[in-house]
């Protein structure tokens, strides 16, 4: 009984927000994005549970009821994967093509960079 509320509870917990978090790191996507796809075992040690502030301009929007998935350009293969949870209408209103700054957890690396817990910054 006590496993499944600890499960209940880990899943319903909030989730952490880095709203006002610094960055470890500043980088445009692109550089990101080739850094990963060159040398991906450096890259993973660099990057993976840091806070990133990345700048770039948006490929493609992914909304579902609960989450917006901003791809931001990382080249001609890939890109930067920005998984924001409740996007608000600012992030709501993006579309594609527009130049962002955004901030959020790098997990890793897929066919894209997985960045977790996204926040916009700012947009140009």
């Amino acid at each position: 009984m006590l496993t499944i509320a600890w499960g209940f509870y880990l899943y319903f917990k909030p989730r952490a927000s880095i709203v006002g978090t610094k960055a470890d790191i500043s980088i445009p996507a692109t550089s990101l994005y080739s850094e990963f796809e060159t040398i991906e075992d450096s890259a993973t040690k660099k990057y993976t549970d840091k806070i990133l502030e990345i700048n770039g301009s948006i490929q493609e929007l992914i909304k579902t009821d609960t989450t917006l998935n901003i791809i931001l350009n990382g080249g001609m293969l890939g890109g930067i994967n920005c998984n924001m949870y409740r996007p608000n209408n600012e992030t709501l209103a993006l579309k594609k093509g527009d130049s962002i700054l955004i901030k959020g957890r790098c997990s890793g690396f897929l066919s894209d960079v997985i960045l977790v817990d996204a926040v916009l910054v700012k947009s140009y």
